[in-house]
């Protein structure tokens, strides 16, 4: 029996995907004959020069809301949405034109890989290609075993809506080992899949849901992610090849408005620093490498242990370079940034998001402070560590003065930044700030307000986050929160700092 593991488009072209070589490698230490497929980067290679657009970040809302029903069931919803305008026209008949092509394409290599089992790995903006990819397997060889998961998949979100497509057979939530490895008894044993922890299913209309997935306890007995079957020279950053890594997985934090904690059952875990060292040993050896961005949502979730690890990598002396996201702590010490520096990591990610204790508190940081930032900003500088950050504005209750004391701070530290990737919020379902919208007098305007019949099971999808809502006393609003933004930039324009500088770069690539 075989299983195929597919990235569909839309998804990120930077580095080798890591889900992908994550479930590979768990197959391949469980003996499971299997195939991967990441259509994502070889349609962009293919397709990059007529339709680059599709992966330009800033487009990115192609692939979601407005659109999604409409692309997914043009008949059925022909009469609902609005009209269109001409230049909106044009971008609907180019993605439909582009799918009728792709699909099948797809498609057809996946039924000719004679998998019994497909694995689609579900992000935000790439969960209609992986519908209409199902959906043409299924109409050609109703037996094979459709599977969801991924981001997209998150416990709470999507599964019902999936599910109810008739397209797929069980959604993974979280954590995808050992849900795979039991699709895959239970499809060899028994020819169906039946309910284990982490597994949603849909049987005579009526939905199971088998609970939260059980979390793997001890991450060392996870095999090294495989990325041989991957086109590593395809990918944005191959030259010099970047791989992506992770240490651990989870966060031990719970800021009000992030979803991404929930994937992992909102529990951190780390592996072992013998663990981490031999990892950046193997690919090394086996890629030629030396380059590696960490993945984790963050790298000093314990702290301790991320100074074991720094300091096992010096004692390894590997000669390599690394980066990924960070928080801002007091319970990091100079000495301990010294230990990572000399390791070879040489950058830091900050979620700032604002310096205002009023915000800050808001978002469930308030072990932020003003102090904390600059003084932290100026110790990571001093050792040699490069440093961005992350902003939003807009949270509901943030005042102008909030606004004007962040956008203040940035400015007196600009010396200390090397860029700034600011947004408005947006609110994910399924966070902290989504379940007290009422609490907090939000209103969230649907993009789709009437379902046809037959398809009110439509209603069940849910948006990854919204941009477009409002508070009822009035004073927060996407006009007002896009005033800010653009003053922000303009501001930090005139100071000659840069704002989302990797994004550009990547964009100005596509467009060139």
């Amino acid at each position: 029996m075989k299983v195929s593991l597919v990235q569909t488009p839309v998804w990120a072209i930077d580095k080798p995907h890591l889900t992908l070589a994550t479930l590979s490698a768990w197959l391949t230490q469980n003996k499971i004959n299997h195939e991967v497929f990441d259509f994502n980067i070889d349609l962009f290679d293919k397709y990059k020069n007529e339709c680059v657009e599709f992966w330009q970040t800033s487009n990115h809302y192609l692939w979601q809301q407005r659109y999604f029903f409409y692309l997914l069931y043009p008949k059925a919803f022909s009469e609902i949405y609005p009209s269109y305008g001409v230049e909106e026209k044009e971008v609907i008949d180019k993605i439909n034109n582009w799918l009728e092509e792709v699909i099948p394409e797809m498609g057809e290599q996946l039924l000719s890989s004679n998998s019994q089992i497909i694995g689609f790995t579900v992000g935000m903006t790439s969960s209609l290609t992986s519908l209409l990819v199902a959906k043409y397997i299924k109409q050609k060889k109703p037996n094979i075993k459709i599977i969801f998961g991924g981001s997209n998949c998150i416990r709470g979100l999507n599964a019902e809506f999936f599910l109810r497509t008739g397209y797929v057979d069980a959604v993974a939530e979280g954590e995808g080992e050992k849900s795979l490895l039991r699709i895959y008894e239970d499809v060899k044993q028994f020819g169906e899949i039946r309910l284990h922890p982490g597994i949603k299913l849909l049987k005579d209309c009526n939905l199971f849901d088998g609970g939260p997935i059980d979390l793997i306890e001890d991450l060392n007995v996870l095999p090294f992610p495989q990325f041989n079957s991957l086109p590593l020279k395809k990918y944005f950053f191959s030259s010099p090849l970047t791989l992506p890594i992770t240490i651990s997985r989870g966060c031990p934090y719970n800021c009000s408005f992030c979803i991404d904690r929930k994937a992992w059952n909102c529990k951190y875990r780390h592996f072992s620093p013998k663990y981490v060292v031999e990892k950046f040993k193997h690919y090394m050896k086996a890629y030629s490498l030396s380059n590696f961005h960490a993945n984790d949502l963050i790298l000093n979730g314990n702290p301790k242990f991320l100074e074991e690890v720094s300091e096992a990598l010096i004692k390894a002396n590997l000669n390599m370079k690394w980066l990924g996201q960070f928080r801002i702590s007091d319970l990091v010490s100079k000495e301990m940034l010294q230990k990572l520096r000399k390791s070879g990591c040489y950058h830091f990610s900050y979620g700032v998001e604002s310096v205002s204790d009023n915000v800050l508190a808001g978002m469930n940081k308030s072990t932020y402070s003003k102090e904390l930032v600059s003084n932290f900003f100026k110790m990571a500088n001093s050792v040699g560590i490069t440093q961005d950050l992350m902003l939003i504005f807009g949270y509901p209750g943030e005042t102008w003065e909030d606004f004007e004391e962040t956008l203040n701070f940035i400015l007196a530290h600009k010396n200390h930044i090397g860029e700034v990737h600011a947004g408005t919020l947006f609110i994910s379902e399924g966070t902290w700030l989504f379940e007290n919208r009422e609490k907090l007098g939000i209103q969230i305007e649907p993009d789709v307000k009437s379902f046809p019949k037959g398809y009110e099971f439509c209603k069940l999808y849910k948006w990854h986050y919204s941009h477009e809502w409002s508070t009822k006393d009035g004073k927060s609003n996407y006009p007002e929160r896009k005033k800010k933004l653009d003053f922000f930039l303009k501001k930090i324009k005139e100071s000659g700092m840069v704002n989302s500088k990797s994004g550009k770069v990547v964009d100005e690539v596509l467009s060139h």
